[in-house]
């Protein structure tokens, strides 16, 4: 494996525990909420769903693997 070619596709960071402050927020809102920093390699090619969709999933992954410790 050649390590000189691999690439960060994004990195975040999020904080579970933040919420919206608007006073009627949508589902889309909360997770927008907790994204505290998002760095993308290709900008372009990440849009607000994008971003939502990956950290819902690492959230899940947390969630799912929290069960068993």
């Amino acid at each position: 494996m050649n390590l000189a070619k691999l690439k960060i596709g994004s990195l975040f960071i999020y904080d579970p525990s933040l919420k919206p402050r608007m006073p009627h927020p949508e589902e889309s809102d909360f997770t927008d909420a907790k994204i505290m920093y998002f760095y993308a390699h290709d900008k372009e090619a990440v849009d607000k769903y994008e971003k939502q969709k990956q950290v819902g999933l690492s959230e899940g992954i947390i969630g799912f693997f929290k069960e068993f410790s």
